[in-house]
């Protein structure tokens, strides 16, 4: 049971630091952080573990700005 709630502890801090990064991250910071995600996402579908519904929101959130970003740039 303590591995468990060190393993939950943990994978809690980690998404408070990357919301944290996200938040204050400006948007060529982003790409980065979007690896860190999915990494995470990653390691926990592999593991067996469930993704949480807030890392998924937060990948979502990241893809949708690198999608934007994409067409900023592109001449019309």
């Amino acid at each position: 049971m303590m591995r468990i709630d060190t393993c939950n502890s943990k994978l809690i801090e980690t998404l408070d630091a990357l919301e944290r990064r996200t938040t204050q991250a400006g948007s060529s910071q982003h790409l980065r952080l979007r690896a860190d995600v999915n990494r995470l996402m990653s390691k926990l579908i592999v593991s067996g573990d469930p993704v949480p519904p807030r890392l998924q929101r937060m990948k979502r959130r990241l893809d949708d700005d690198a999608f934007d970003d994409m067409f900023d740039n592109m001449p019309i």
